[in-house]
């Protein structure tokens, strides 16, 4: 689906805002509850991203509407790595074509996209959140080689893992089932997650901005 003029001034009213003890109070206009999963996204902003923050574990970055001034998504990153090699990660060797046991990344934490801007279809995820942090991690590669963008997700959490695979162009790497055994990614294309894996089963995804 093209994006039309409109459409691209309301995306480009979401200014990328880290955040700090001076505009915490920006996070009280963010509303995430339409799942389980949702509310744990809502509660992190709320009690967890500033402290995290200020530690210097995980920064956060606030979209907030310059319109409006509410806050429609966020997105909390620190760095990490991925392993290539075990019984589910060896196909990131191969896809990489590396010999290097782990490879840098640039780790989403946590993303999260209000109620109220999700129900207006304009998919900020996907249209502003995303675009912004390819070019942060590209920022990132001028220093130090950190190639990929990792996502964990929940099987249970299947709305998400399809709209990252789908439409934000993540590869889910290999997963545990419930027997024990690597199985390939579950297939987003299915109305529900796969009964051989766990819904408590996080499955490890990452993005090569240099192929994307």
């Amino acid at each position: 689906m093209s994006v039309d003029a409109a459409q691209l001034e309301l995306l480009a009213d979401f200014e990328p805002t880290p955040l700090t003890g001076a505009n915490a109070g920006l996070v009280e206009t963010f509303q995430s509850r339409e799942s389980s999963y949702a509310e744990e996204v809502e509660r992190y902003l709320k009690r967890q991203a500033l402290l995290e923050s200020e530690q210097g574990v995980s920064k956060t970055t606030l979209f907030v509407s310059r319109a409006r001034g509410f806050v429609g998504a966020y997105a909390t990153l620190s760095a990490t790595s991925i392993p290539t090699v075990g019984q589910t990660s060896t196909v990131l060797r191969e896809v990489l074509r590396t010999e290097k046991a782990f490879v840098g990344a640039v780790m989403i934490d946590w993303v999260g996209v209000s109620d109220e801007v999700r129900r207006t279809g304009l998919r900020l995820g996907e249209r502003r959140v995303l675009p912004w942090l390819k070019a942060e991690v590209v920022a990132v590669n001028r220093h130090a080689a950190a190639p990929l963008i990792r996502l964990d997700v929940s099987v249970g959490n299947w709305r998400a893992y399809r709209t990252y695979v789908i439409r934000w162009n993540f590869k889910a790497l290999p997963v545990m089932a419930r027997d024990g055994r690597p199985r390939p990614a579950p297939n987003p294309d299915l109305p529900a997650p796969p009964p051989e894996f766990d819904n408590r089963t996080y499955v490890k995804m990452f993005l090569d901005i240099y192929a994307t």
